[in-house]
């Protein structure tokens, strides 16, 4: 079996040479020529120049307001007037509610008929103690410690008679209104909802692996959906420092200009 195997071999070893024998003796081979071997590749050099690398990560996040603010009453009363519309833009000090000020305008009124009296008392008790000492140090002290305090009191009630106008404390829209004509409110009552939209803010939860990476004025690129996909520049204006036991996130907030 042994002799058989290499007998085979050799014949396929001696048929192969045969055949390449009968392939030269077909025809002879061209030899290519110099020009004819090179093979032109054209090539363009560049120099190189570093580069920033951006690494995105994306996140998804909500957009509010940059202030929402619901303003409240400073003083209890009646609403009288209402003075804006829901939806109107108001401008920082606009009157939005006017609470009825009967009551304290006549208290002021007596306040200041008191304040005139003591001023008077003290300035004839300052010229007699001062001219002809007449009276005591402490009529004199008295007269212009009373003076000073009817004074104030009249001031007080000049400051709240204001705030009988309930005054729109930063510019914006009035999204809500919670009182009517006729509501009565209390000192510290919620009477209605500025939004100012001039900036907003998006908040959103990072990842925390991204921790090291995240920081305040690094750039972002906000991407609204319910716009049709309109892309915005922003910045992130707040880094969260504790992570959310639930989701393993922190949280950011990034301020974008809405003009």
């Amino acid at each position: 079996m042994m002799r058989q195997r290499i007998g085979a071999m050799t014949g396929l070893v001696v048929a192969g040479l045969l055949l390449a024998g009968c392939g030269e003796a077909g025809g002879a081979e061209v030899p290519q020529t110099a020009e004819q071997a090179v093979r032109t590749i054209n090539v363009e050099v560049a120099e190189v120049q570093p580069q920033d690398f951006t690494h995105f990560v994306r996140v998804v996040g909500t957009v509010e307001a940059e202030r929402d603010v619901t303003v409240s009453a400073e003083e209890g009363g009646v609403v009288e007037r209402l003075l804006a519309a829901k939806g109107e833009a108001v401008a920082a000090g606009q009157a939005l509610v006017k609470l009825d000020d009967d009551v304290l305008r006549a208290q002021l009124d007596q306040a200041e008929s008191q304040a005139a009296l003591a001023e008077e008392q003290w300035q004839r008790q300052k010229r007699l103690w001062e001219q002809d000492s007449v009276g005591t140090e402490i009529q004199y002290l008295q007269a212009k410690y009373n003076a000073r305090t009817a004074a104030a009191n009249a001031q007080v009630l000049r400051e709240r008679l204001a705030r009988t106008w309930v005054r729109a404390p930063v510019a914006g829209v009035l999204d809500d209104r919670m009182v009517e004509v006729g509501t009565m409110v209390s000192p510290g009552a919620p009477v209605a909802r500025l939004l100012d939209v001039d900036t907003v803010e998006v908040v959103a939860g990072v990842p925390e692996r991204y921790a090291p990476d995240i920081e305040s004025g690094a750039g972002v690129v906000v991407n609204v959906d319910a716009l049709a996909g309109r892309e915005y520049d922003g910045r992130v204006d707040f880094v969260g420092s504790a992570v959310d036991r639930d989701n393993r996130t922190f949280e950011v907030e990034i301020v974008v200009p809405n003009p």
